[in-house]
């Protein structure tokens, strides 16, 4: 059975139904965007989900109208590869707000939630999806207002593989670099874009525009 509970309501006539698969490692936010699901009217049907992207492949998950993607762990590029397949393969994408880059999907057929997504934000975009609508996608936060400094230190982060090769690369000390890498990170936090770890950092440039795949 699939992790994500399926709502079973027969009296319902199920040609008019809007169905979604939920593709998300955190099981309480799966367990409650169906909750919302069966309260929108009329209701949606969540016929399957899990944490893994395979849920959407294989039947029930395969024939769902809509796949809301919500995968917050592992390699950001290979999350955005993964998007990319579903939406070249024709299928409608909801992308709940993670670390990863939302640039690479490259895709009309993908809009954006807010992490804080409401219960009325999600039906919204889940109808409009099923509907292959061109609506104007849910707005995402800001990107950080950062120094030109600063992103030149985030550049060649991302491009070395230590800290210790930045400073030499730039000119600076090693704890210097650490505190630029510290304010960067404490800035996106301030936007409400948490990007802990190097690959969330990664995620956040990407999807800003401060450096491309070809780059890193």
């Amino acid at each position: 059975m699939s992790e994500t509970a399926v709502v079973n309501k027969s009296v319902v006539n199920k040609s008019a139904v809007i169905t979604v698969v939920i593709v998300h490692d955190e099981p309480a936010v799966s367990a409650g965007f169906a909750a919302w699901y069966q309260l929108a009217s009329p209701w949606i049907s969540v016929v399957a989900g899990g944490a893994d992207p395979a849920v959407a492949w294989t039947r029930p998950g395969l024939d769902a109208e809509v796949v809301l993607y919500g995968v917050q762990q592992g390699d950001p590029v290979m999350r955005a590869a993964q998007v990319r397949k579903l939406t070249q393969s024709g299928r409608q994408v909801l992308l709940h707000a993670g670390n990863w880059p939302w640039n690479e999907a490259g895709s009309g057929a993908v809009r954006c939630l807010p992490r804080r997504v409401t219960r009325s934000q999600l039906v919204n975009a889940t109808r409009l999806a099923a509907r292959g609508s061109n609506a104007t996608p849910l707005p995402s936060p800001p990107p950080p207002l950062l120094s030109p400094r600063e992103v030149d230190v985030l550049r060649t982060w991302l491009r070395c593989p230590s800290k210790s090769t930045v400073a030499e690369e730039l000119g600076l000390s090693a704890r210097t670099v650490s505190s630029y890498l510290e304010r960067i990170r404490f800035k996106y936090e301030h936007a409400g874009r948490t990007a802990s770890t190097k690959a969330d950092l990664l995620a956040r440039a990407l999807q800003d525009g401060l450096i491309t795949l070809a780059e890193v």
